[in-house]
């Protein structure tokens, strides 16, 4: 048995032209004739400080006669003055965001790690890894305090899009008005706009990034020369906006033409056309289960190389993103049309992730 514990701090820099007004070269008619300009490409921020992390992590290690380890952690990190792109309102004529110092973030979770060597005889060993957390993001404050003078301005909650940064939530959340139902109330077997259901108000609708993840692996070797491997990655407890379906519901998706389309599905896309039209009627959940990659690979006995003067050879075959369980609507529950952009995600014409397979031959000599 070994406990630990851990504390540590990091700081990060705004990056090199966050606080810098840039502009873009232009060109206007004045009095019939083109003259050069410039307009305000980005507005920029003098102000902005460095974000600064400190995180505390506590954890035991078990080992048990050299065939059970498992380790658990609990770690829990608060960002100061987290730079965050903030929109600004198009009245403004600077750009359309700025990096700003805005909150302070709680990132908090549980990890486990189990490794067990379930056999390990002279024809066979067997060994199973699984691993597992629990994460939960949080904004905790809008109100990051002045170097000078220690007093903050409260910041009201803003929205990027579909995604708000709220005090109490996760960073990123879905905000808007929900999809709450529909009643066929002539029963005729179709949903026009009348008979869906939509809320009031803007309600939270989960956040974009996963709460729960898994990972199973296990791997067979057979008399040294035959080797099975496979792995299992499970995500969840978060949602994704389906905003490819809903704009294919503004022309030709299935629940607006197709009377044999299931009730919910009709209402869904009469749903998008309920003023104001900015309801997220296709925030659904994106947990899911995948074969990420299964292997089989062959070594084969000493005198086979040889023959070439190899000590080893050895013949690996590989399928990657072999199948996926979910129940999300659309092609795969794990696309990201927005990339890398700070705490924003949506399926929009996103390529599913690819399933390949791969053939490797090693030759050592």
């Amino acid at each position: 048995v070994r406990l630990r514990t851990a504390w540590g701090a990091a700081g990060r820099q705004p990056g090199p032209t966050m606080s810098v007004r840039t502009l873009t070269p232009r060109s206007a008619t004045i009095n019939g004739a083109v003259v050069p300009g410039v307009s305000i490409a980005t507005a920029g921020n003098p102000d902005l400080r460095p974000e600064r992390s400190e995180e505390i992590e506590i954890g035991v290690d078990l080992l048990l006669a050299g065939r059970l380890g498992v380790d658990v952690t609990y770690y829990n990190k608060r960002t100061q003055d987290a730079l965050v792109r903030r929109p600004l309102a198009p009245s403004l004529g600077v750009g359309t965001a700025r990096y700003e110092n805005l909150s302070l973030v709680e990132n908090e979770g549980v990890e486990v790690s189990v490794h067990a060597e379930i056999l390990d005889t002279r024809g066979i060993s067997w060994a199973v890894d699984l691993g597992g957390s629990l994460n939960h993001n949080k904004v905790l404050e809008l109100c990051p305090p002045d170097v000078a003078t220690g007093e903050c301005e409260l910041v009201e909650p803003f929205q990027a899009g579909n995604h708000r940064v709220v005090e109490g939530y996760a960073p990123g959340g879905y905000w808007g008005v929900p999809f709450e139902g529909f009643e066929d109330t002539d029963g005729n077997g179709l949903i026009t706009t009348d008979e869906a259901v939509l809320g009031d108000t803007a309600q939270y609708q989960g956040t974009p990034f996963p709460t729960r993840q898994a990972m199973l692996s296990s791997s067979i070797t057979l008399f040294d020369r035959v080797r099975v491997a496979a792995l299992l990655d499970y995500r969840g407890g978060h949602t994704l906006l389906n905003f490819t379906e809903s704009q294919r519901c503004y022309e030709n998706c299935r629940g607006l033409h197709d009377p044999a389309a299931s009730l919910e599905q009709q209402a869904r896309a009469a749903a998008v056309w309920i003023p104001p039209y900015n309801a997220l009627v296709f925030v659904q959940p994106a947990w899911f289960l995948a074969l990420r990659e299964l292997s089989v690979t062959f070594t084969a006995p000493d005198n086979w190389g040889s023959v070439l003067g190899m000590e080893r050879l050895t013949l690996t075959v590989a399928g990657r993103n072999l199948f996926k369980w979910h129940d999300y609507g659309g092609l795969d529950p794990e696309v990201n049309q927005s990339g890398t952009s700070a705490f924003t995600t949506q399926d929009l014409g996103t390529q599913p992730q690819v399933r390949y397979w791969t053939v490797r031959l090693n030759m050592g000599f």
